[in-house]
């Protein structure tokens, strides 16, 4: 099991380039660019994501590795959820995988009943660096170039995750998000790729067109306040 422990930021422009060009990346110790494709499974009624849980596999370097989240808490753009995973020989969802027993029986228990399937998909190019910020703390940065996906509909990715890798100090992160919108426009982002793609799904489903909802773009100022009220408790 891992805890992750992230803030996702979206950007409110296409001003992509100048990700690259934020000035913390050159304290970064390493940087990968590669591709992620993604399969999320559920019910036709949505038992899992109704129950708190999302089930997907994920095409990577490692091969397929099928992932299991909680729903965990997000508070502020700040995400902490529980995760399983496992690297599978094919990408065929196997539940007798899952080491965790209570998610293991949860899981076993919708399946006796409905049938899972693939309900979205994600394809995206991600960005990785890793973060040395102090002796304690390192952070992996990731941006996200893609889309969440069925059929001919699809919704955009284009997003920034903060991911703590090391340590325990939370409010790190916000502060390196003040320093991000420092240089590009960015605003909170509360919700998954997972909710995202099950917005999309309840369209598809009830034959609509479905657009994201504009993200507010957020200062610095409101960062570093997040930050200092982190510190504070």
């Amino acid at each position: 099991m891992a805890k992750e422990i992230e803030l996702k930021l979206s950007l409110i422009t296409d001003d992509t380039n100048r990700v690259f060009d934020l000035p913390l990346l050159m304290y970064s110790s390493e940087h990968r660019l590669y591709d992620l494709e993604t399969i999320y499974y559920d019910t036709t009624d949505c038992q899992l994501a109704q129950q708190g849980l999302a089930l997907r596999i994920r095409k990577s370097d490692e091969g397929w590795v099928q992932t299991v989240k909680t729903q965990g808490r997000s508070e502020q753009g700040l995400h902490e959820r529980d995760e399983y995973s496992v690297v599978l020989n094919r990408p065929i969802i196997d539940l007798s995988q899952i080491e965790h027993e209570g998610i293991a029986h949860q899981l076993a228990d919708i399946v006796k009943a409905h049938e899972i399937k693939p309900l979205f998909t994600t394809h995206f190019s991600r960005s990785a660096w890793i973060l040395n910020v102090d002796a304690n703390h390192q952070v992996e940065m990731v941006f996200d170039q893609g889309e969440v996906r069925i059929g001919d509909q699809a919704l955009p990715i284009n997003e920034i995750e903060l991911e703590l890798q090391h340590g325990k100090a939370i409010e790190i992160l916000y502060q390196l998000a003040g320093t991000i919108a420092q240089s590009l426009a960015v605003g909170i982002d509360m919700h998954s790729k997972a909710w995202k793609g099950y917005q999309l799904y309840q369209a598809v489903q009830a034959h609509n067109q479905y657009q994201l909802p504009q993200t507010e773009q957020l200062d610095a100022t409101f960062f570093y306040e997040q930050a200092a009220l982190l510190q504070e408790g």
